[in-house]
């Protein structure tokens, strides 16, 4: 996404109108792909397997869907509510975590994996694991920070790649990442390496000098940097 040029620090209500306009107009891209609009967009009583399930997720997909059949795999428990709100909720060590999903092939409806990958030994065998567990017509949704991310500023709460001590080695490889996927029957639904969504690009450019100041993240600011990637897929239904 482009910037708008700026002469100065404020942006007039007319220029953020403008550029909204120019982005929501007939034919442009759905401006939101995030994890929220993604539970959204399925079935409420799916069978959802969610991988690297701490920061609070359970209790985000069941507030979103709460008929969902919750299932959680991760290697430690991160928030100590997350049992409680799943119906199912495994913690294994990381040597095991693909064998984990493997539990699961061919029977999910709805797979997660929302900053999971980075911080797994067998990031690509994961890969593969979590596009098997799914059913045919189940969907996946997967986030990522994006290779670019290795060069932004460092920042309290991670900007840069490699303010994460959990991230091992470079970024995943986004390329790589969709073969596995449409190898293992998956259509790509959307896919950016870097997400930027109109609104939250636009609180991020609000918050950005803050950030800045602070070094600390801010509403928007991955918005407005681009640091994740983001891919929806879905398998192909039986013939």
């Amino acid at each position: 996404m482009s910037s708008i040029p700026l002469e100065n620090k404020d942006v007039s209500s007319k220029l953020i109108a403008d550029y909204l306009h120019s982005l929501l107009t007939e034919g442009s891209p759905n401006p939101e792909w995030g994890k929220i609009a993604f539970l959204r967009s399925i079935d409420p009583a799916s069978r959802v397997l969610d991988l690297g399930c701490g920061n609070n997720s359970p209790k985000l997909t069941k507030d979103v869907i709460p008929e969902c059949h919750y299932i959680g795999i991760d290697v430690e428990d991160n928030n100590q509510s997350s049992e409680r709100f799943s119906d199912e909720y495994m913690i294994v060590k990381s040597c095991n975590f693909r064998s984990a999903i493997e539990l699961y092939e061919n029977s999910i409806d709805a797979v997660i994996s929302s900053h999971n990958i980075e911080h797994c030994e067998d990031r690509y065998g994961t890969t593969e694991a979590l596009a098997r567990s799914l059913k045919p017509g189940g969907k996946a949704y997967i986030s990522f920070p994006a290779q670019d991310s290795t060069s932004f500023p460092k920042r309290s709460g991670t900007l840069n790649y490699y303010d994460d001590e959990g991230h091992l080695s470079e970024p995943p490889d986004f390329g790589k990442i969709i073969s596995i996927l449409t190898a293992n029957g998956l259509e790509i639904l959307y896919a950016t390496t870097r997400y930027q969504p109109p609104i939250h690009w636009i609180l991020g450019l609000g918050n950005e000098d803050l950030s800045s100041e602070t070094g600390e993240i801010k509403e928007g600011t991955w918005c407005y940097w681009g640091f994740e990637s983001v891919i929806w897929a879905e398998k192909a239904k039986a013939a």
